[in-house]
């Protein structure tokens, strides 16, 4: 079974990766870090409700940047309102 990531982007659009809060670059190193891995991790990006589109673009193009191959929403039925 893969590791899973969880990447969070709460309210005040701080981003937490696993639990612990990170900044842009930090999070550009995280990835860095995991994409060499034989079997890359899962990243599960939660955004909260209320933090802004902008953020999650932010996220989502370093994932890409770095070649994270698997990303994906979760909890998002919230968004659905």
């Amino acid at each position: 079974m893969p590791e899973v990531i969880n990447l969070d982007i709460d309210f005040d659009d701080s981003i937490y990766w696993n639990g612990n809060k990170v900044d842009m670059s930090q999070l550009d190193g995280f990835f860095r870090s995991e994409r060499v891995k034989p079997d890359q991790p899962e990243i599960h990006l939660r955004p909260d409700k209320r933090s802004h589109y902008d953020t999650t673009a932010k996220v989502l193009a370093s994932a890409q940047r770095n070649q994270m191959l698997k990303i994906g929403f979760v909890n998002t039925t919230e968004f659905a309102e």
